[in-house]
């Protein structure tokens, strides 16, 4: 804040309104550290900074998983952030992974909504039960939903995340330091 410049990714302004969920890992293997930061904080900013991105024509969500998988943010306008970036403040490390049960909530609650740009943005490492997320994927695609990797930490499933990320017909990011998180 005290930098003469805003470094703020700021939206394109023609864009059409979007649906984003975030799906976030929050598995006990979430609180390793990379760089001095535990992959759950990172993980999190992340999440907040894509909110940020947000106006109130589109709509957000936030689901939280370990082993089970619970609504942080239920599907919404994003009017209030601050209040929604509070919330999501809140998930700790802890707790096995799975991530097939959210993905499918997910895809789930985004096949009913009217906007026409719905996006699945998943921040984990990528280690997680075993699943057939192919057919996760093709569903996703059949409703029009793009699903996207956020690879969290220095030891993250590389060749998982790419694999969900192209399969969703979206793209995989890496996230191995809060400096790459913009």
């Amino acid at each position: 804040e005290a930098l003469p410049l805003d470094m703020r990714v700021r939206r394109n302004l023609l864009t059409p309104p979007t649906a984003q969920l975030h799906i976030l890992d929050k598995s006990g293997s979430m609180g390793e550290v990379t760089q001095g930061v535990e992959h759950i904080a990172m993980a999190r900013e992340a999440s907040i900074a894509g909110l940020e991105l947000l106006t109130g024509e589109d709509q957000f969500g936030v689901i939280g998983f370990d082993d089970a998988f619970k609504w942080v943010v239920p599907i919404q306008a994003p009017t209030q952030p601050k209040a929604l970036a509070g919330r999501i403040s809140t998930l700790r490390a802890g707790g096995g992974t799975d991530l097939f049960p959210a993905l499918e909530a997910g895809i789930r609650s985004l096949s009913t909504n009217p906007l026409s740009s719905r996006h699945i943005l998943i921040l984990s490492d990528g280690a997680t039960a075993p699943a057939n997320f192919e057919r996760l994927a093709r569903q996703a695609e059949e409703q029009h939903i793009v699903l996207s990797t956020v690879a969290v930490g220095d030891g993250a499933d590389m060749a998982f995340l790419e694999k969900l990320a192209r399969d969703g017909k979206g793209r995989c990011y890496v996230a191995d330091s809060v400096h790459a998180l913009p």
